[in-house]
């Protein structure tokens, strides 16, 4: 049969409010965007037959013929071979001392998936959004903190730099960033209420411990709040969100064990400390990441970054 003679006699079915068997076998026998297209028919004319498990089953659609639309990425093609996919519905916990560059890798992060059109959204609680790009093109122009405590000691190259990168950044058409300011409320509430209202595709929060305390609830029940809520939010709202957090000196995850067991992966971040006067100028570079959980793929790999002119690479990429 004509394939759209066919579709038509599905829809006229759907109308009629004929659900007969060959109405089922000619459903069967259709693709996935077929499939789809009926089901849609069938929400506007016949809301019923969607709840009939045998029409249900006919609709089923396994997860690896889903149309998937974007990619998201890990920053480097290596990565993404060791790492889990991030998936629509993930929560994900990113890990690192304090200082071991968690906030400037997963800006680089969110850079990346926008630059490859993925709607990103980097949301700081600790500083104002023109501080992040200011961070940002800093570290890309090599401007230290003396320098910067004293202007004039910025050369010219280094100055050039900073502004083509704060220009290049603020650019990125589908990158969106939401810097809080000291006063400002820092709710759970607030954090997912933005995320809903812009609906990114893909969004980072820096960091978990910033979210305001609740009333009149311990740090054990502050942890289970905030990492509970940012688990519901991904299940329900298919908006993936990676959340900055803390190791303490032990190297574990600060706070409660309901914070591992909220999130679906676990990735913590370590590099070579930039105290060891012994330290060769790559030792120094290198940002290593480690997956210690996955709930839907298991253990994932390890991976060493290179931090090299002011974003993180693989290996064999070092830009001269």
């Amino acid at each position: 049969m004509d394939k759209d003679k066919q579709l038509s006699e599905i829809i006229e079915g759907i109308k009629a409010k004929e659900i007969t068997i060959e109405w089922m076998r000619n459903l069967e026998s259709l693709s996935t965007p077929d499939k789809k297209h009926i089901e849609e028919e069938l929400k506007a004319y016949y809301t019923d037959v969607l709840n009939k498990d045998e029409v249900k089953e006919l609709f089923h659609v396994d997860e690896l013929d889903k149309e998937q639309k974007e990619i998201f990425t890990w920053g480097t093609d290596q990565a993404d071979e060791k790492f889990s996919p991030i998936q629509k519905s993930s929560f994900i916990l990113f890990a690192g001392e304090a200082g071991s560059g968690k906030t400037e890798f997963l800006f680089d992060l969110a850079m990346k998936n926008a630059t490859a059109g993925i709607k990103t959204l980097f949301i700081s609680l600790e500083m104002e959004s023109e501080a992040v790009y200011t961070r940002k093109s800093m570290r890309y122009a090599g401007i230290t903190k003396k320098q910067w405590q004293d202007k004039r000691r910025v050369g010219e190259h280094q100055r050039n730099a900073y502004f083509r990168k704060k220009k290049e950044l603020k650019g990125i058409e589908k990158l969106s960033i939401i810097g809080f300011d000291t006063d400002q409320e820092t709710t759970l509430e607030t954090i997912l209420g933005e995320i809903e209202k812009r609906q990114p595709s893909l969004a980072i929060v820096d960091n978990f411990n910033l979210v305001a305390r609740e009333r009149n609830i311990n740090d054990l029940e502050q942890d289970d709040f905030v990492s509970r809520g940012f688990m519901d939010f991904t299940n329900k709202k298919d908006i993936p969100v990676i959340v900055v957090h803390h190791v303490n000196k032990s190297k574990e995850i600060r706070g409660s064990q309901k914070i591992i067991d909220h999130a679906d992966s676990v990735m913590v971040c370590k590099r070579h400390d930039p105290k060891d006067v012994g330290a060769t100028d790559r030792q120094k570079s290198e940002f290593n990441v480690v997956e210690v959980k996955d709930r839907q793929f298991g253990l994932g790999g390890f991976v060493t970054y290179i931090f090299n002119k002011g974003t993180f690479i693989q290996n064999d990429e070092i830009i001269s």
